[in-house]
């Protein structure tokens, strides 16, 4: 069975393997771990599971798979129904992860992950705005397309 280790709800990253597991229904442990005050502390912690002292890891007996892009290929492998059968689907779904995982920058920062707090904004700056209108453009394309 495979283990998770993530720190729901303040990591966004690790609620996104989470996330696909239990909506899958695939079984895995949940491995909760805390973010520390003291990042060099929570860094000596996390080393002990995590090649890269961060979460979300997951483990397949030894086997350890660090990155939620990279878990959600790693539980792929066994589990087709991750991705769209359709080839021309699953690659603009792999696009579309990959450009979530890797951009949006001004998004995560602006909008940090703080999902019991409530994040007020008094105005919408226009990279935030520019991020956000690729987003309703991501959604609405594979909407219409799949």
């Amino acid at each position: 069975m495979y283990q998770l280790y993530i720190n729901p709800p303040k990591s966004s990253w690790s609620l996104r393997p989470w996330i696909l597991l239990k909506i899958l229904d695939i079984p895995f442990e949940p491995k909760i771990v805390r973010y520390l005050a003291n990042i060099n502390e929570q860094r000596q912690q996390f080393s002990t599971f995590s090649a890269t002292a961060k979460i979300p890891v997951l483990y397949d007996n030894e086997l350890q798979i660090w990155d939620s892009l990279a878990i959600f290929e790693y539980i792929a492998e066994d589990h087709p129904q991750v991705w769209p059968k359709d080839k021309k689907a699953r690659a603009w779904a792999r696009s579309v992860c990959a450009e979530m995982h890797s951009g949006f920058e001004y998004l995560r920062n602006i909008c940090d992950f703080r999902p019991l707090e409530k994040i007020t904004l008094t105005e919408i700056p226009q990279q935030l705005e520019d991020e956000l209108k690729r987003l309703n453009t991501i959604f609405a394309q594979g909407l219409q397309q799949f």
